[in-house]
């Protein structure tokens, strides 16, 4: 993506069709500044003048539920105005699998659900470093609409948030992500609206909280929450189900 120096004329890209990705785990596709010259070589033609940074380009948009998102790697991105995102899903239900979402302006994977609509995404298997926020879903009320997949992430560094779900149905998923932030003062997971499934996941280091829960009853079950601020923080009306984690060597 060509850099701009006005961020409302960065770069974007719009998927309305399938994007015919033809990556393999060992051959990914990559999207990244133009600046970057750690993969396609010097792109802008500056030799070593420019580097890149985290506000080169805007964001990844898809709109059709068809589509496979799959071993990319994207990075150096997700400045548009007020849209800062690296790859935002918006209204459908893709899979998102086995990507590394790296240096991203604020929120690397940003999921944005309307309420009339039902939606399944499945965001597994992705590797996050160095982004403010990780992976952030927004059901907006959907109630029982939108039933998300989040599972087998391992999200690293993220400033703000590992994961932050709001209104997941109690039919949702949060399972199985690894949570590390040893650099950072960043938080785990957040779940805020809506009661689901919050298992097996390894939060380690987070300086902030391991999980808060906001106005939500989760089932919170078999998660290891380890060298955090507060383990488990409830605030408003919460009502979780806990049972089975493994809280150790937290500060508070």
């Amino acid at each position: 993506f060509q850099y701009q120096s006005d961020s409302s004329s960065n770069r974007c890209l719009c998927v309305h069709g399938i994007l015919n990705l033809q990556s393999t785990p060992g051959n990914p596709i990559v999207f990244t500044s133009d600046r970057d010259d750690s993969y396609g070589g010097d792109s802008n033609g500056d030799g070593s003048a420019t580097a890149p940074s985290k506000w080169d380009w805007g964001h990844i948009r898809i709109y059709n539920g068809s589509n496979v998102f799959h071993d990319c790697i994207v990075r150096y991105g997700g400045n548009k105005s007020n849209s800062n995102y690296l790859v935002w899903a918006d209204n459908c239900s893709p899979i998102i699998r086995d990507c590394t979402f790296e240096y991203a302006y604020n929120t690397a994977l940003y999921y944005y659900a309307d309420r009339s609509r039902s939606t399944s995404p499945q965001i597994t298997n992705n590797d996050f470093y160095s982004c403010t926020t990780g992976i952030s879903y927004t059901g907006i009320n959907t109630v029982a609409k939108a039933t998300p997949t989040i599972t087998g992430n391992e999200i690293t560094d993220a400033g703000s948030w590992g994961i932050w779900a709001k209104d997941v149905p109690s039919t949702g998923l949060i399972s199985g992500n690894t949570i590390i932030n040893y650099v950072n003062s960043g938080n785990g997971i957040y779940v805020e609206g809506g009661s689901p499934a919050v298992s097996g996941n390894m939060i380690s280091g987070c300086s902030g909280y391991g999980i808060q829960m906001n106005n939500s009853s989760p089932v919170v079950t078999n998660n290891t929450i380890e060298w955090c601020g507060p383990p488990l923080v409830q605030t408003n009306a919460c009502f979780p189900i806990y049972n089975g984690n493994d809280i150790s060597q937290n500060t508070k």
